[in-house]
């Protein structure tokens, strides 16, 4: 129901409590309340003096959702509150309030979309492994978009549609990300399955930056074609053009040709492998895809290789207006790869790992960075209602910056969690991490304690 604002690996202890009620057939209204208790040696993820604590967090909120032939919409909020019984300095409060909808006409014809989005929230982070926040800025964000669409069929088998978006950001404490946007998309595409596939897009994006006064105009354009070769053979083909204006900085404009092709091979019934190459303004791109799924086990393998410049690739994926103030134009070889297996080693124990490593290299800068990480959990059904999990995940990171850092951190738990019925269940464990750097920015140990409940009405 509410995001969980406390760890991912070193665990939770979420109680929900909610009461759903149905209003006029199409409404559902869901009260909600989440509260967590979390034992810990070193609340405050310190090197030295650590000071053990009680932190409890209490997050009631309210989900609306209503569904009928022409309009849909939902409504989600929460205040979440968390208190340190030693350490009441940190105590912190953070909301989040979310209202969509969705009005269509004509089966789909004619239709909008909103969206509003209130956020309250600490930026910053604790530890390498830990959501929890325990120092930070405080900082409050709010969304909101408007988006009209037009859906036409042409034809037996070609689709037409048109949509146009508006986006509203602001920002409390950020004020360089306050923004304005506008969104214009047209797509033609095949409208059945069958041998041949096809698309053609054409978007244009305006942002304004509110706090800069500069605006970014992105055209793209980009057309596709899929071929069923044969029952195990997919083949895919894209061309594109790119352009990208920046109002007080004309010289900084750029344009460019794009292309990606990709073929698909499903080798067994149960196994697929993907192949991919293309090139974008800033560089090539390599990706390979693997999959293969028994009776029993699930594993899955991906590599990624791109160029990527810096400048570039942040004022098209429009994530921070930095690159309209600064020059940052640098080429950087990132390499990706993950892994994925998920087996049964008996009846009731099961095994899965995931890993990923990831390197960075700026060639001209002579830098490197390299990150790697991994996580195995092996869970043990103890009976039909109770699970025991042992798991333990560890990471390393490198960096060859203009100085050498070695980071490494491990986290290890141990869980046994009961279905008390349909919506309840009975949690406890205890975890244990430790977290290690050279240049001693972070170097710290923990020792934590959960047990609760977690229920849903």
């Amino acid at each position: 129901m509410a995001r969980c604002l406390v760890r991912s690996c070193a665990g939770t202890l979420p109680v929900f409590l909610g009461i759903t009620s149905a209003v006029a057939g199409t409404w559902e209204i869901t009260p909600f309340v989440r509260a967590e208790a979390l034992y810990t040696d070193n609340a405050l993820l310190e090197e030295t003096a650590a000071q053990s604590d009680v932190i409890t967090t209490v997050a009631p909120g309210v989900r609306v959702e209503q569904q009928s032939r022409h309009f849909s919409g939902s409504f989600n909020g929460y205040v979440n509150q968390v208190m340190y019984r030693n350490n009441s300095a940190y105590d912190d409060r953070s909301s989040y309030m979310n209202v969509r909808g969705n009005a269509q006409a004509a089966e789909n014809l004619v239709g909008l979309d909103g969206n509003v989005v209130f956020e309250e929230r600490r930026t910053g982070q604790g530890a390498v492994y830990a959501t929890r926040v325990v120092k930070g800025d405080r900082e409050q964000v709010k969304d909101y978009l408007a988006s009209p669409y037009l859906n036409l069929r042409l034809g037996p088998d070609t689709r037409f549609s048109a949509r146009h978006t508006l986006f509203y950001q602001r920002h409390e404490t950020r004020l360089d990300l306050n923004k304005n946007q506008s969104a214009l998309a047209f797509r033609f595409e095949s409208d059945r399955q069958g041998r041949v596939d096809w698309w053609a897009e054409h978007t244009t994006r305006e942002t304004e930056y509110v706090f800069s006064g500069g605006q970014l105009t992105a055209t793209t354009f980009n057309a596709g074609v899929g071929y069923l070769h044969s029952e195990s053979w997919w083949l895919v083909g894209a061309v594109g053009r790119e352009r990208y204006e920046l109002s007080h900085q004309p010289e900084r404009d750029f344009e460019a040709t794009t292309w990606r092709a990709q073929a698909q091979w499903a080798m067994t019934p149960r196994t697929m492998l993907a192949l991919g190459y293309g090139r974008r303004f800033y560089g090539d791109e390599y990706t390979i895809d693997f999959l293969t799924r028994g009776q029993s086990s699930t594993v899955t393998f991906g590599y990624r290789e791109e160029t990527i410049d810096q400048q570039y690739s942040r004022v098209s994926s429009d994530v921070l207006p930095d690159s309209l103030l600064t020059d940052l134009s640098r080429f950087i070889v990132s390499r990706r790869a993950r892994g994925t297996a998920d087996v049964a080693l008996g009846k009731d124990l099961r095994l899965t790992i995931d890993g990923t490593a990831l390197e960075r290299e700026d060639v001209e800068a002579d830098q490197k960075e390299w990150e790697a990480q991994a996580k195995a959990a092996l869970s043990y059904e103890l009976g039909p209602r109770t699970k025991a999990v042992l798991a333990h995940g560890a990471g390393r990171a490198w960096k060859r910056l203009s100085g050498y850092r070695n980071d490494r951190y491990g986290v290890s738990e141990f869980s046994v969690s009961r279905t008390v019925s349909k919506s309840a269940t009975l949690e406890a464990g205890i975890s244990a991490a430790r977290v290690e750097s050279t240049d001693r920015t972070r170097e710290y140990e923990e020792l934590a304690a959960r047990l609760g409940i977690r229920a849903e009405f």
